[in-house]
């Protein structure tokens, strides 16, 4: 994270070096995701109730505004939408944003879009 500002930015070394830590992880968490879509989330919806389930998503939210504030995820896409186009990356905002809305009313808010979005605009800084 020490790379991620704006004076590591401008400098082409230190830049390359972020995409490719970005990369790195990227590469390391998709196979992550992919085995807690397939393996470990179905599982674990056999063994809780659908009202633990959604209990434990709202103890989450409160974890969430605990940390980053009221709607702090959304405030951190703001923010990051913000930095795209700044950048001059609103074509890859505009892919994003159809991502989002192509979801099924069911996907829309739930931790795997906000994973898909993550990975989709960490892939695209470099």
């Amino acid at each position: 994270m020490h790379l991620a500002n704006s004076s590591a930015l401008q400098n082409d070394s230190e830049r390359a070096q972020l995409a490719d830590s970005m990369r790195q992880f990227i590469r390391m968490y998709n196979p992550h995701e992919a085995r807690e879509d397939t393996v470990l989330f179905p599982a674990f919806h056999k063994i809780v109730t659908a009202h633990e389930f959604d209990s434990l998503g709202e103890d989450f939210e409160k974890k969430e505004n605990e940390l980053f504030g009221e709607d702090g995820f959304e405030k951190m896409v703001d923010k990051v939408a913000g930095i795209e186009k700044r950048r001059h990356l609103r074509a890859r905002l505009v892919h994003t944003e159809t991502l989002i809305e192509g979801d099924s009313p069911s996907m829309r808010g739930s931790l795997a879009r906000r994973r898909r979005i993550a990975r989709h605009n960490l892939a695209h800084i470099a």
